[in-house]
């Protein structure tokens, strides 16, 4: 279930792909889609839940706000859940550092709803507390994961799990389809899995491993994606077909067709989602760059970046705090190279045979990267362009086949190795420059002493 948004976005006229902040909701919008979300699953207070009044009327959410709950017993009866928001706000007050009154930026946590249960064991408070988490993860989670533990606590019902290409899932995991059936790059959650051998599974299918359910409507895909889910499916059906028109909800899935990604942060799940070539290009990494498993050379290069990357970030300790931070675009580019490369991209030969040649791919396509950086998704016009400059990388980064051993530097720290490089370059002191002047100077008048040549008087060397 995807989350709720509390924010407006819309595309960027200077930059086309992109988005830049709008507005934020109405905090009566947000609210009426949280009803709807605990009606969902089950989880509404069951004697009121309101909106408390300062937040009707059109109300905006405020922009950056951090939602927090809190459910305890009440004063009389019953057991209540408060939810508050803290953001910054201008408040008319004494300040505490001057004892003068006026406006004052600071963070406020007011109440923002509250939800109210007339039962008071202890069940009921665990009920509510469940209330509490669905409410969080909303906005900042995946409701499925955590409904589908609380059952399996609660029955005592051992928790299903499937092994798919990439890792083992449960209910409420976020998985993405491979290439491999017809719900390609399509990317849900699972709702459940049917363990093969079960009389359930017998009604199901006769398929010859576990059944995997997954909701492929549960992520909020954009209408450009939609669209073009929309012309897959109709060529499929050979008729037009609408993304409402199309059973996704509930797909059964074997295994071998889905990838696991709980890993990944909602921000890689999203810029996946929202292009086909990014679903593509990921699961490709995992099946060889079609349904194949990898193949020894992108094995061979994968470890060499792994290698690469293990080297780089042993270098980073011997450096300073100040020296991290001039680096940090350097350490971000570097970062984001090694993610895309070994868990992104799928290779061809030719890009396998040419990426081989260097004794550090990874280096060569991060500098490449931190000349680029405005989304991952970019990374791929990164490397097509070091194949296009290929002839002159090739002559620029040092490669495998180098007669010569690389020159390794002797291990001095890194503050040190810089004090020498630039020790040439610097500028002298100010009190190295007057002891320069005052010796000029001195030189100067001994050489008029000696010499019956009258010397202008205004002559003086001047001190930069």
């Amino acid at each position: 279930m995807a989350i709720i948004e509390t924010e407006v976005w819309k595309p960027n006229p200077d930059r086309p792909g992109t988005l830049v902040f709008d507005s934020t909701r109405a905090a009566q919008d947000v609210f009426k889609d949280l009803e709807k979300h605990l009606n969902a699953v089950g989880r509404m207070p069951d004697e009121y839940f309101l909106l408390n009044m300062e937040w009707r009327d059109g109300k905006p959410f405020p922009k950056d706000a951090t939602l927090s709950c809190e459910v305890n017993f009440g004063g009389s009866e019953g057991i209540y859940l408060d939810i508050s928001i803290a953001y910054k706000k201008d408040v008319y007050e004494y300040s505490r550092e001057n004892g003068e009154l006026g406006w004052h930026n600071r963070t406020v946590i007011e109440r923002f709803a509250t939800g109210k249960t007339l039962g008071e064991t202890n069940e009921d408070l665990d009920r509510m507390n469940l209330t509490a988490s669905s409410v969080t993860s909303a906005f900042y989670g995946y409701e499925d994961g955590v409904h589908a533990r609380y059952i399996a606590v609660k029955h005592d019902v051992p928790e299903k799990t499937a092994k798919t290409l990439f890792g083992d899932v449960k209910p409420g995991d976020w998985v993405i389809s491979a290439g491999n059936n017809d719900y390609a790059y399509l990317i849900g959650t699972v709702k459940d899995i049917t363990k093969l051998g079960t009389p359930e599974h017998a009604a199901e299918t006769d398929n010859d491993t576990d059944n995997i359910h997954v909701d492929f409507t549960a992520f909020d895909y954009p209408p450009e994606r939609i669209k073009e889910i929309e012309e897959v499916f109709s060529d499929l059906y050979d008729e037009p077909k609408t993304f409402d028109e199309i059973a996704l909800d509930d797909v059964i899935m074997a295994p071998k067709m889905l990838i696991n990604i709980s890993n990944l942060s909602h921000d890689e799940i999203t810029r996946m989602g929202d292009l086909r070539a990014n679903c593509e290009s990921f699961c490709n990494c995992f099946m060889g760059g079609g349904n194949e498993p990898k193949s020894s050379k992108e094995i061979e290069l994968i470890e060499r970046i792994e290698k690469n990357y293990a080297d780089y970030q042993k270098s980073l300790l011997g450096f300073g705090k100040q020296e991290l931070i001039d680096m940090a675009g350097k350490i971000s580019a570097t970062s984001d190279a090694h993610s895309y490369m070994t868990h992104w991209h799928g290779y061809d030969e030719h890009e396998l045979d040419y990426l081989l040649e260097f004794q550090n791919p990874l280096e060569v396509l991060a500098d490449e990267w931190r000349d680029r950086q405005i989304d991952l998704s970019d990374m791929s016009f990164a490397m097509e362009h070091i194949y296009e400059r290929s002839d002159s990388l090739l002559e620029q980064y040092p490669v495998i086949h180098d007669s010569k051993t690389p020159t390794i530097e002797p291990e001095t720290a890194p503050p040190e190795k810089a004090a020498n490089l630039f020790a040439s370059k610097a500028k002298p002191s100010l009190m190295g420059r007057l002891a320069e002047a005052d010796a000029e100077a001195k030189a100067y008048n001994a050489q008029r002493a000696q010499s019956p040549v009258n010397i202008n008087k205004n002559n003086k060397k001047e001190i930069d």
